[in-house]
């Protein structure tokens, strides 16, 4: 009997939603090619402020033993936040000393790593749709948690009158 392959999913504070879903949809892909899932995630945002605190809850990144993983997936999204991004920079490092592990950064690209993007255009143009047609909102807001977008009305007619266009 073979070992079973094992993913490295790391993250930061996983009790945000974001942090969830990720997790679920990973842990929904391990399931369905029969991996095993390991998650290292400390349990408090980067960019919190008490230093010494974050360093010593990012100390669970530590505990990963790269030679037994097949492959590590890092939310670039929650990596980021503390002073210079000396975490994420410090796991990056420790992941390139074993050159012959597959690393994929999700939606934040970093170098020696490849890139998982999310395309949620179609959500974000049936939502426009929704606020503009069923509530007749001139103006919305989408806010996608750390990054603020504005999209005006006319934007998201735009971008709908061109998607249906070409459709």
């Amino acid at each position: 009997m073979s070992r079973r392959k094992r993913i490295a999913l790391f993250a930061a504070y996983p009790e945000i939603t974001h942090v969830r879903r990720v997790i679920e949809g990973v842990m929904e892909q391990c399931k369905k090619y029969d991996y095993d899932l390991c998650v290292f995630a400390p349990s408090v945002h980067l960019s919190f402020p008490h230093v010494d605190y974050v360093r010593g809850e990012a100390n669970i990144y530590e505990l990963a033993n790269f030679s037994e993983l097949d492959g590590a997936i890092l939310d670039t999204d929650t990596l980021f936040g503390d002073h210079d991004n000396q975490i994420c920079k410090k796991l990056v490092a420790r992941l390139n000393e074993y050159g012959k592990l597959p690393v994929c950064a999700l939606e934040i690209p970093l170098d020696g790593t490849k890139l998982i993007k999310s395309d949620n255009e179609e959500a974000l143009r049936e939502e426009c749709r929704h606020v503009i047609d069923i509530h007749g909102r001139k103006k919305s807001a989408y806010l996608p948690g750390l990054r603020i977008i504005v999209l005006r009305s006319r934007d998201c007619r735009f971008s709908l009158m061109k998607s249906e266009s070409t459709d």
